[in-house]
């Protein structure tokens, strides 16, 4: 299986990236974490961008609703990336990508869904179980 990128929040999503560190709870080594300063600037051009250059998914992480630094990026990227999902639907790769809105506290939350996406991109790659 390739990479993972990972588009986390600088505020939110790598905070909780950090503390997982902290607390000895390790994230699967292949999420490649890139720091962003709110998931509202991540462009779904990107996404695209990072599935076609062969990663073998996308994890967005930004703040939770209302909690966004920026006041409503979060909720932006809520508005683009529901197109986005589409989008990978109809390409037949609905399960390449995941936006996940968390707060720096929620280690145990970014850990299982990055777990979880790992296992699912294991799944559905040919000659893996």
């Amino acid at each position: 299986m390739g990479r993972i990128v990972g588009f986390f929040c600088r505020w939110c999503g790598y905070t909780a990236a950090d503390l997982a560190g902290v607390a000895r709870r390790p994230l699967p080594v292949e999420l490649v974490v890139v720091r962003v300063p709110c998931t509202g600037r991540v462009d779904p051009e990107l996404v695209l961008e990072a599935l076609q250059q062969g990663a073998a998914g996308v994890l967005v992480v930004g703040c939770r609703r209302g909690d966004c630094h920026y006041v409503s990026g979060n909720l932006e990227a809520e508005k683009r990336f529901k197109l986005l999902r589409l989008l990978l639907c109809q390409l037949g790769m609905e399960g390449r990508f995941q936006l996940q809105l968390i707060s720096p506290s929620e280690v145990e939350r970014l850990v299982e869904a990055a777990w979880q996406m790992v296992f699912q991109l294991r799944q559905g790659m040919p000659g893996r179980g």
